[in-house]
């Protein structure tokens, strides 16, 4: 039953805001990363209470937050990802959602459970942004050589045109 409310509630409960709504939203204008990016200065933000009412967050030092915050940015880059090769489908971002907050959060964890997760998915995620940053920068057009067909060609190259 902690599986199917964690599903419900805060895989399908955040990512309809985060990957439904905003990330699209947001791709209308700017690319999937800086998107992405945004996403996770808002999921960040939405996040903050938990900082004062959740004794777990709470007990945490204030570099703790800097990790959450850190560790909730890449995790937007993952999601993005995960959003654009499921097509959209947000059972995909919330699955990996909940079993990303069950891994992480769960007392029935070791101690060192949390923090292997984190590591992993940083280090998933570093390496994916690299990859989403190739694909946007393919997908950018470039301005065309001289002597191509859309470039200028020697007659027009160095004069401007009136």
């Amino acid at each position: 039953m902690f599986w199917v409310a964690n599903l419900v509630f805060f895989g399908f409960g955040e990512e309809i805001g985060w990957r439904g709504f905003l990330q699209p939203q947001l791709e209308r204008r700017y690319p999937l990363v800086t998107a992405a990016n945004v996403v996770a200065i808002v999921w960040a933000g939405w996040h903050l209470p938990l900082f004062g009412i959740t004794p777990s967050y709470r007990a945490m030092p204030a570099v703790g937050f800097v990790g959450f915050a850190a560790s909730i940015w890449v995790a937007s880059w993952i999601f993005a990802w995960l959003s654009g090769i499921g097509r959209g489908s947000l059972l995909v971002v919330a699955v990996f959602h909940s079993w990303f907050d069950i891994a992480t959060t769960s007392p029935l964890g070791p101690d060192v459970l949390p923090t292997a997760m984190g590591a992993g998915v940083t280090l998933i995620g570093l390496l994916l942004l690299r990859r989403l940053l190739r694909a946007q920068e393919a997908d950018t057009p470039r301005p065309a050589a001289p002597g191509t067909p859309d470039g200028p060609t020697s007659d027009t190259a160095g004069r401007s045109a009136v």
